[in-house]
């Protein structure tokens, strides 16, 4: 059975930032903590470890993937709520160019029967 050698570590492996960032300059080691609980057996937890951190480290990912779900969901529902404002202002500007147009159209047909008895 071809194992890969990551499974054999004894801890996790802290990787140089060879870009940089806002928070750490480039070239210093990470030094977050691990996003999982230790192996009970003492290796290096995570995905590849054994059957336990396997699925320790999945349930930590599906966890994760739900609550990126759930912002994306919130996010789209923050959106939907600013168009059904936006759709409220325009229908509240459309009811109120109905009605200026209404009153303007009386007016008119005002003026045109004023006009009509004035010519005979």
């Amino acid at each position: 059975e071809c194992v890969p050698k990551a499974a054999s570590l004894t801890e996790e492996v802290n990787i140089k930032n060879s870009e940089g960032t806002r928070d750490r300059p480039k070239g210093e080691e990470a030094d977050d903590e691990p996003t999982y609980k230790p192996c009970p057996d003492g290796g290096p937890g995570g995905l590849i470890c054994c059957a336990f951190c396997t699925a320790a480290y999945s349930r930590f990912l599906s966890n994760t993937a739900k609550e990126m779900e759930a912002q994306s969901v919130a996010g789209v529902g923050q959106e939907v709520s600013e168009i059904l404002e936006l759709l409220e202002d325009a229908k509240r500007r459309l009811h109120r160019m109905s009605d200026v147009c209404q009153s303007n159209e009386e007016r008119r047909r005002l003026l045109e029967t004023n006009q009509v008895g004035i010519e005979e």
